[in-house]
């Protein structure tokens, strides 16, 4: 007994389970590998994840204490069926019973081969059949709805683009103000400044402005300075110009920027007030202009 190596006590162990168990062991792998298999390619999952769900069990089935009650490939049965539960929500649900549908069908012609006699020799084939029928009408289930999934996709696609352009966005209203300062009198950066107006509140600046866009009012604010180094270097928000009009929201009186320093006085009056804007923070990241009114005449 001295001789025995793990693949022949491999071998003892599958022969103590039975034909019946061994059998069960094969289709439960069967099964569980297909449906993990198709939940695994639709979900869009990393591959590192499938071995944590399938490994973990593989490993805790070959711990010596362990591995003398239960066969190695149960483990593995078991971490296939965990990670295609995990999947399942991640998975349309018509390829869902597509992937149930082709696990049934596969199982049950893994055993056609089998002798049976009377009504069990027709055993398989039903379940063949009733796996087919699953997978095929949830096949036609899934094109059924095809535009919707793709307006869907389109709608998510869109989400996530204003998604990653809220972080482009100004952090702040108040820098926000300080960067059209920065448009107003350097033109090679309006149109990254432009970017922060709403197509709304890039109408309204332009046509308070006399232009037909956002640049073109950036253009003309120019004209109207007087000093630029005293318009950039000493140009003020006071504190009561922004509130707070709801969370998210906040509206900002640029009619009321103040230039001045206390060493020199700043200059009087060096360039044109900007307006009153509303901003709206975009998830939780930089803020946009939604709103926008010029200042009294």
């Amino acid at each position: 007994m001295r001789g025995f190596n793990v693949g022949s006590r491999s071998v003892l162990k599958a022969a103590e389970m039975g034909p019946g168990l061994r059998t069960a062991q094969k289709l439960a792998l069967i099964g569980a590998a297909v449906l993990w298999f198709l939940l695994f390619w639709w979900s869009g999952w990393d591959w590192w994840p499938g071995v944590v769900y399938a490994g973990v069990p593989l490993l805790i089935v070959i711990l010596p204490g362990i591995r003398r009650l239960v066969d190695e490939s149960w483990g593995l049965v078991v971490g296939l069926a965990l990670f295609a539960l995990q999947l399942m929500p991640d998975v349309d649900g018509a390829l869902v019973a597509i992937a149930w549908g082709a696990a049934i069908a596969a199982v049950s012609a893994a055993t056609i081969r089998r002798r049976r006699h009377g009504w069990r020799q027709w055993a398989p084939w039903i379940g063949v059949a009733v796996g087919g029928l699953l997978a095929g009408v949830a096949f036609l289930v899934w094109l059924s709805y095809e535009a919707d999934r793709d307006a869907a996709a389109a709608a998510r696609a869109a989400e996530d683009r204003r998604y990653q352009l809220s972080k482009l966005y100004p952090p702040t209203p108040r820098s926000a103000i300080f960067q059209l300062i920065d448009g107003v009198v350097t033109p090679p950066k309006r149109e990254g400044i432009c970017f922060m107006f709403s197509p709304t509140a890039e109408q309204q600046f332009a046509q308070t402005h006399g232009a037909a866009d956002c640049e073109g009012a950036l253009a003309n604010l120019q004209r109207q300075i007087t000093d630029f180094g005293g318009y950039v270097n000493y140009m003020y928000i006071p504190r009561t110009a922004e509130v707070d009009l709801s969370p998210g929201v906040v509206q900002l009186d640029a009619c009321r920027l103040e230039f001045s320093s206390w060493l020199t006085g700043g200059p009087d009056n060096p360039g044109p007030q900007l307006g009153r804007f509303e901003f709206e923070q975009q998830y939780g990241n930089g803020w946009m202009v939604t709103t926008y009114q010029g200042c009294p005449k």
